[in-house]
């Protein structure tokens, strides 16, 4: 930690993993790598952790499953961000007393894979909900590529996945 009017800077580094159900917020030690943990009983620690629940929305005998990016995924960012740096000046993290300040060094996100949204040309905002991985209403589509390539095969070889209407392209 750093000094600052002779009270420590905390230096973290933030790990954000926006998910299918859910989107959770941890921070690490800048200088040691390791979590943050805060005290939950006179003898005992656990993981400082944010989350925020949000679910999906399916159609048409679930083969349409999409959500919002704006509503779930940034609304929940900004939760879960503000959730931990609340949680990080807090009492109960023995790393924040006699803080200043908290300094964030970087934010590492991770998310779903396979999942499309469409944006704007100045990609501001999202045209639509975004298309999940398991959304699987582009059979049709996805066959017609297949057919394009010799089968599941030659496209497999050309790009080295393939999963059917759980793909990207059959979803454009």
């Amino acid at each position: 930690s750093e000094m600052d009017d002779g009270k420590a800077t905390l230096s973290v580094k933030i790990g954000v993993d926006v998910g299918t159900s859910s989107i959770k917020a941890s921070a690490f030690s800048s200088q040691t790598g390791l979590p943050i943990r805060k005290n939950i009983s006179a003898a005992a620690t656990e993981t400082l952790v944010s989350s925020f629940a949000y679910g999906v929305n399916t159609s048409e005998q679930g083969k349409h499953v999409e959500q919002d990016p704006e509503e779930q995924w940034w609304r929940g960012f900004i939760h879960v961000l503000t959730d931990l740096l609340n949680q990080l000046t807090s009492s109960s993290v023995s790393e924040s007393r006699e803080l200043s300040k908290i300094k964030v060094e970087a934010i590492c996100l991770g998310g779903q894979m396979q999942t499309v949204v469409l944006t704007s040309s100045s990609m501001e905002k999202a045209l639509r909900p975004a298309i999940l991985y398991s959304d699987t209403r582009a059979n049709i589509e996805a066959k017609t590529i297949e057919e394009a390539f010799s089968g599941t095969s030659g496209i497999k070889e050309l790009t080295g996945n393939w999963k059917g209407s759980a793909s990207c392209l059959p979803k454009l």
